[in-house]
């Protein structure tokens, strides 16, 4: 009887023992559906956070359409596609017209911000400098009135002066490989875009550099000594150009 007693509190023991494994297995079977429930939304999510070409095309048509000048216009709808291409490969432009017969600028140009941060505090040094080359100058004037100004780099006293000159020219330099690089992505592209395509040197595509790069036709400048029938043709060919090199731009990014 004992032996039975005991045999029945073993298959007890048994018993609940399964059944707390069981109860084991189910929290586990439950915490591991829970977790992939709430890493379901996650992945979708992550889906649509990584939008296609297409679709950040569209997303940068739709802010660009917010942009304005100064006078609070819109973006011309002929040039607007050119600068949704630039920005979305990275070269982010300030300003655009699609061209206008009845302004002086009949030509289709975007203008791309040349001077970088970077660049401002050589701008400075540079602004500095010029001041101590013309402290530099009136004083050896003063000292040699009669003495031709290219003389003043010969003389010892004059030795200061030349220092300056060599600062400020190798100021410049820097300035000039920092805008080229700046301006190299662009450079990049239009090589490509002419690379096996044949038109005239008026129209050809160039980033004309100042204060501001200005993606524009070579021949633009003639435009003001061009009839108006010349003018017409000539702005015409200009946005043909640039509308082909927006095609070119637009399938080199979607692809």
């Amino acid at each position: 009887m004992l032996f039975l007693k005991n045999l029945k509190s073993l298959n007890s023991i048994i018993t609940q023992l399964e059944g707390e494994l069981m109860f084991q297995y189910l929290k586990i079977a439950l915490v591991s559906f829970n977790l992939l429930i709430s890493i379901f939304p996650i992945v979708m999510y992550a889906e649509q956070v990584n939008p296609t070409k297409q679709e950040m095309w569209e997303a940068m048509s739709v802010e660009v359409g917010y942009w304005v000048d100064g006078l609070g216009y819109p973006i011309d709808k002929e040039i607007k596609d050119t600068v949704i291409a630039l920005n979305l490969m990275g070269i982010e432009t300030v300003a655009s017209c699609g061209g206008h017969l009845d302004k002086d600028l009949s030509y289709p140009w975007v203008d791309k911000q040349v001077y970088p941060s970077e660049i401002n505090k050589l701008i400075q040094e540079g602004i500095d400098i010029q001041e101590e080359i013309k402290i530099e100058e009136v004083s050896l004037k003063l000292k040699y009135p009669n003495l031709p100004y290219n003389d003043f780099y010969y003389i010892s006293e004059g030795e200061n002066l030349k220092n300056l000159r060599k600062k400020h020219w190798l100021i410049a330099v820097s300035m000039e490989e920092i805008q080229m690089k700046c301006l190299e992505p662009i450079n990049q592209l239009l090589n490509q875009f002419y690379e096996n395509r044949t038109t005239s040197y008026d129209k050809t595509l160039i980033i004309a550099k100042s204060s501001l790069a200005r993606l524009r036709s070579i021949g633009i400048d003639r435009q003001y000594v061009r009839s108006s029938d010349q003018r017409l043709q000539s702005l015409k060919e200009y946005q043909e150009e640039m509308k082909d090199f927006t095609i070119f731009l637009k399938q080199k990014y979607l692809n």
